[in-house]
C-alpha cells in the first residue's frame, strides 16, 4: 500500500519536480519518464585530449640497424668475378655448379669459395619444395665457412 503524503508535504514535491525537470521527460501519456541516456560529448573530448597527451609524450622509436654500407672509398675495386651456383634439391642434395656433392665434399667446396681472392659470390637456388630448415641450415653453413656473399633466389613451380 502506497502512503498518502500531507498536502504541505505533496506541494513541496511538486515544486522539486519542477525544478529537477532536466532529470525527467513527459511521455506522451503525460507522465514522467527519467533520462537514461548519458551526454558522451564530453567524455569523448577528455579521451581525445588524453590520446594527443599520450602521444606526446611518448618518444619517437629510435632505434638503429647497424647496416654496412658502401663508402665513398675506392670505386675501382674489383668486384665479386667468380660466381658458384649452389642447388638444393627436395630430397637434401646439393649441386655445386651442377655436380652432387655430399655435405663434407660441399663444405670443403665452401671454404674454399671463401678463401678466394677476388670475393666469390654464391647462388643458392632451392628447390620450391624444398623445406625452408634445410635452407637456413645451409645458409648458416655457407656463412660458418666464410663465404662473403650469397645470393638466395627461388625457383618457381611449375603449374
Amino acid at each position: 500500500m502506497a502512503a498518502a503524503l500531507p498536502p504541505s508535504a505533496s506541494s513541496s514535491a511538486s515544486s522539486s519536480a519542477s525544478s529537477s525537470s532536466a532529470l525527467f521527460a513527459a511521455g506522451s501519456d503525460g507522465q514522467d519518464a527519467i533520462l537514461s541516456d548519458i551526454n558522451t560529448t564530453p567524455l569523448i573530448d577528455v579521451m581525445l585530449v588524453l590520446l594527443v597527451m599520450l602521444m606526446l609524450a611518448i618518444p619517437p622509436n629510435r632505434q638503429a640497424i647497424p647496416l654496412d654500407l658502401p663508402g665513398d672509398g675506392d670505386s675501382s675495386a674489383p668486384l665479386a668475378t667468380i660466381s658458384h651456383r649452389l642447388e638444393l634439391l627436395p630430397d637434401g642434395q646439393a649441386l655445386w655448379d651442377g655436380v652432387p656433392l655430399s655435405s663434407q665434399d660441399l663444405m670443403m667446396q665452401m671454404r674454399n669459395a671463401g678463401q678466394q681472392q677476388p670475393a666469390v659470390d654464391v647462388q643458392l637456388i632451392p628447390h620450391a619444395e624444398t623445406p625452408w630448415q634445410e635452407v637456413t641450415g645451409l645458409l648458416t653453413i655457407a656463412r660458418d665457412n666464410g663465404l662473403p656473399q650469397i645470393s638466395l633466389t627461388p625457383v618457381a613451380t611449375q603449374p
